[in-house]
């Protein structure tokens, strides 16, 4: 994985960014655009939309403006918040999916002592 982001981290970057964008384009059909960017911006999942798209924002940001060779890690890691945004967000959309992902998150991080 690191071996094909280190020879070119800007192209990973926006084909990665891309493909999450073609994601939640495809997902259109469901309510069409007008109804999905409706419900993208509800006030139940606003704020996991604009960590998504802002996370997105920041990996081509960071891949294009760090210098070599600390892009790769910075875009790592700007790959590694934009997967857990955009878990997040997918989580909005099921019911219950969130406080289920917290849940398993805090039990996995803090080994159920929680």
């Amino acid at each position: 994985f690191v071996f094909k982001i280190a020879p070119q981290p800007e192209i990973f970057a926006i084909l990665y960014t891309g493909g999450n964008l073609m994601a939640i384009c495809a997902t259109m059909f469901l309510w069409g655009p007008c109804g999905q960017c409706r419900k993208m911006w509800d006030k139940s999942r606003w704020g996991a939309t604009l960590i998504y798209f802002l996370s997105m924002a920041a990996t081509i940001t960071v891949a294009f403006t760090v210098p070599i060779p600390y892009n790769v890690i910075a875009v790592i890691l700007c790959l590694i918040v934009q997967f857990c945004a955009m878990v997040w967000y997918s989580a909005s959309y099921i019911p219950c999916g969130r406080k289920v992902l917290a849940k398993i998150v805090r039990n996995v991080c803090f080994c159920g002592q929680v």
